[in-house]
């Protein structure tokens, strides 16, 4: 295929797609706990999802007048975005093994040195700083169980 004739409807579609398989992934994930108290979070994902396939499936094979050529990004926007991607995925791998807050201070600490460029004491720092914050937003003021490593 070739990338110069590929358009933007189809490159979101693509993406609507994925979203909705991941979307219903956790509608099934969450499917068991339907006779709990919290009932009907599994309706959501799976309707979502649902709905994003059926409306990616459409924008991949329905062409609409006027529609416009990828533009993809040049290569410093492109690395910001796989970067990011990148730690995302690093930080869902790290969270079970390294627990809540190492996991968030090791990537927060890369993302403060790939994106701000600022010295390695400062990341760590920030990285501290940042960690300190969010533990205390979401474990102490929300008590929400988070993995302790």
């Amino acid at each position: 295929m070739d990338l110069k004739r590929v358009r933007a409807d189809q490159v979101g579609g693509v993406l609507a797609i994925l979203v909705g398989i991941t979307a219903i992934r956790e509608a099934v994930r969450l499917y068991p706990y339907r006779l709990g108290t919290v009932v009907g979070d599994h309706l959501l994902f799976a309707v979502l999802g649902g709905l994003l396939i059926v409306f990616g499936v459409l924008l991949i094979f329905v062409r609409q007048p006027g529609g416009g050529e990828v533009d993809w990004p040049e290569r410093q926007t492109l690395r910001a975005l796989v970067l990011t991607l990148g730690s995302l995925l690093a930080y869902r791998l790290l969270l079970p093994v390294l627990g809540y807050p190492v996991s968030t201070f090791l990537i927060s600490v890369l993302l403060y040195r790939w994106f701000g460029s600022y010295r390695i004491l400062i990341c760590l720092a920030a990285g501290a700083l940042t960690t300190a914050v969010l533990y205390v937003v979401f474990l102490l003021w929300l008590g929400l169980s988070l993995p302790g490593g």
